[in-house]
């Protein structure tokens, strides 16, 4: 029976190996699809009476990005009919969000603004991203005037940076860095795009050896901060690599987030600091796991969501056009053909205003629409055309096309047929593997049994 069931396990764990050798490689493959940047509409950073009589949005896309990364041609422009129902002045500020910068895009492009046809200055803010479901009002919260002082992370937390040096490690050398204390704390790399961080008291980091890498101690010091090394292929040690400690700095937080800013930094150093607190209780929130960044961490500025700030003044009962021009970053589908490519505009900012009155959308484009998520687009001579009374309560997510019937690229279905196939193909080789493993359990059992019953006659 041992026998029996021995070479079954042997069998299923054959079939296994060959169902994974069976599975097609993807290595090497093209990029399938990519990420945008949405468009949002202009939003009040408080509370106002001024209400938006007519919202005027123009979207033009004169080219579709290209499946090697370019970002094709589309520009978004939102012209405000704003209105000033009062009979005193009003200063507005306005909040618009500029984004992030796209995967496939070098630069976000060139922005405008404009009231009255007049270009108007605009004052850079930064903050922490969302990375879910974007709610204009949570992420206006987070642009603050002042510093976040939220627990245990303050303005004054004191914070000892620890830089160590290594002496030409070898290519292959890996690195593991002890670290004991009672505060939470941060290892970064020098002229590297990673970041650890930990918030407990007692961990290791491991990492490929670099010649040079700090600790931030947040809180406090360190008790023990110790650096091994090791051969990353045969793990064999390497006693004579040592770790030097150079230099131990005292900072607070907010301190030491103004020192590691990159040069020439557009971020204002409120908006650095409050975005650093909020990424640094989501690293917390994670359960204290050390989290590598790499270069989503708050030591780099390709991360933060950028936005315009400036402020209108109204005269009592007076209407202004407030004009918004931006450039438009679709996310893309190349898995069918030819690609399909979605751009999302954030209406939603816009129920910030006292009041809505009507929204046209005209889409100038020589494209096809294949799917919209507002109903009620029709067709003209320079594109589609939309118009509604009131604020929609969907944001506008708009499919654009080269053809009007993209068919699914063959070869990237017979890719994902053929998974498909073998996964079936597995899960019926396990299923009869398992059933072999039962009735030859159920036979040894009847066997036992009839022995039993014969020693008992």
């Amino acid at each position: 029976m041992r026998q029996s069931l021995k070479s079954v396990y042997a069998l299923l764990a054959a079939g296994l190996m060959c169902f994974t050798f069976l599975l097609p490689a993807a290595a090497n493959s093209a990029l399938k699809s990519w990420s945008g940047v949405n468009g949002a509409a202009l939003s009040p950073a408080e509370q106002c009476p001024v209400r938006v009589a007519r919202e005027q949005l123009t979207i033009r896309v004169d080219r579709l990005p290209g499946l090697n990364g370019a970002p094709g041609e589309a520009d978004v422009t939102a012209e405000y009919t704003l209105e000033n129902p009062t009979d005193e002045e009003i200063r507005v500020r306005l909040m618009f969000p500029v984004g992030q910068k796209p995967d496939y895009a070098e630069t976000n492009g060139s922005y405008g603004v404009a009231v009255n046809g007049k270009e108007t200055a605009v004052t850079r803010r930064f903050s922490y991203p969302a990375y879910t479901v974007f709610n204009a009002q949570r992420e206006l919260e987070k642009l603050r005037d002042d510093m976040i002082s939220d627990g245990f992370l303050r303005p004054d937390l004191p914070v000892t940076e620890y830089a160590f040096a290594v002496n030409d490690p070898p290519e292959n050398a890996a690195a593991t860095l002890t670290y004991t204390g009672e505060y939470p704390a941060i290892v970064y790399f020098t002229g590297e795009e990673e970041l650890f961080y930990t918030s407990s008291a007692e961990n290791t980091v491991e990492f490929n050896a670099v010649s040079a890498f700090h600790v931030a101690v947040l809180g406090g010091a360190a008790q023990t901060l110790t650096c091994a090394f090791k051969d990353g292929e045969t793990n064999a040690p390497l006693p004579d690599l040592q770790a030097e400690k150079t230099e131990e700095t005292q900072y607070t937080l907010q301190s030491f987030l103004a020192a590691n800013a990159p040069a020439d930094s557009p971020i204002p150093e409120t908006d650095r600091y409050n975005a650093a607190v909020q990424w640094l209780k989501d690293a917390d929130a994670a359960g204290g796991r050390l989290l590598l960044a790499d270069e989503n961490s708050f030591l780099n500025d390709t991360v933060f969501m950028e936005w315009y700030e400036y402020t209108l003044a109204f005269a009592p009962g007076e209407t202004l056009v407030n004009t918004v021009n931006a450039p438009f970053f679709p996310a893309a589908d190349a898995r069918k053909q030819p690609p399909v490519f979605t751009y999302t505009y954030l209406l939603s900012p816009a129920a910030g205003w006292a009041d809505f009155g009507t929204l046209d959308v005209e889409i100038v484009t020589p494209f096809y629409l294949l799917d919209s998520s507002l109903d009620g687009f029709e067709q003209k001579e320079t594109g589609f055309a939309l118009h509604t009374q009131g604020l929609p309560e969907k944001e506008l997510e708009l499919t654009l096309c080269a053809s009007p019937n993209p068919k699914r690229d063959p070869e990237d279905l017979k890719h994902e047929l053929l998974i498909i196939t073998m996964a079936v193909l597995g899960l019926l080789f396990c299923a009869g593997a398992l059933a072999a493993v039962v009735l030859l359990a159920r036979k040894a059992v009847q066997a036992a049994k009839a022995k039993r019953a014969e020693r008992n006659k």
